[in-house]
């Protein structure tokens, strides 16, 4: 559990506040906001009364859908998004474990949002030849849960990856490049690296 899970006493409640805050100018149903922070109904009804009841959403019928959306004007907006987005996704090493699990992934590096970087070129680079296409799907849409917006990921086989790597391709040395953290390499990059030099 993370820092901010136990200061707000639910990662649910953490979700939904990025949710909000990632995407001030959406609105949700409470089904949306439901399948987005993959939580349980009664939790996120409960969630969105209260941040109802304190103005930091705000909601309106839309076509008989009652609908949801960040109120631009909370008073305490721009302190609770500095608190809630300072918190790099990472920092929870349940993350680190989801990824550490799937014993198909050869290579897995995170960067960007997943960082803190809004500005990366990658979010996450994973590696493998026969990889659990829903597991992955299921990490992809539980980072995406955590951060509260969308995952931009690259996902290639192993013949590919050392290919373009060996060619110093300029997709793979920004993202080794920029600030990154290697959760996965079973691929010995560092030796390959050293052995790139001594060429």
């Amino acid at each position: 559990m993370s820092t901010l899970e136990i200061f707000f006493g639910s990662k649910f409640f953490v979700r939904i506040l990025k949710l909000f805050i990632q995407n001030s100018e959406s609105v949700f149903t409470q089904a949306e906001v439901g399948e987005k922070v993959k939580g349980k109904i009664d939790a996120i009804s409960k969630t969105l009364r209260q941040l109802s009841r304190v103005k930091f959403i705000i909601s309106k019928n839309t076509k008989g859908a009652k609908k949801y959306q960040l109120n631009q004007r909370f008073l305490y907006l721009p302190e609770i998004k500095k608190l809630v987005l300072k918190e790099a996704p990472m920092a929870d090493n349940a993350v680190s474990s989801m990824l550490k699990k799937i014993s198909e992934i050869k290579f897995a590096a995170v960067g960007g949002v997943l960082l803190g970087n809004q500005k990366g070129s990658v979010d996450l680079l994973a590696v493998s030849d026969k990889l659990n296409k829903s597991k992955f799907k299921k990490i992809i849409e539980n980072l995406e849960a955590e951060i509260g917006q969308e995952v931009n990921f690259t996902l290639m086989d192993s013949k590919e990856f050392l290919y373009r790597f060996d060619l110093y391709d300029k997709f793979i040395m920004a993202m080794l490049e920029e600030p990154n953290m290697v959760i996965v390499n079973k691929m010995k990059l560092e030796e390959k690296e050293k052995d790139r030099r001594n060429e």
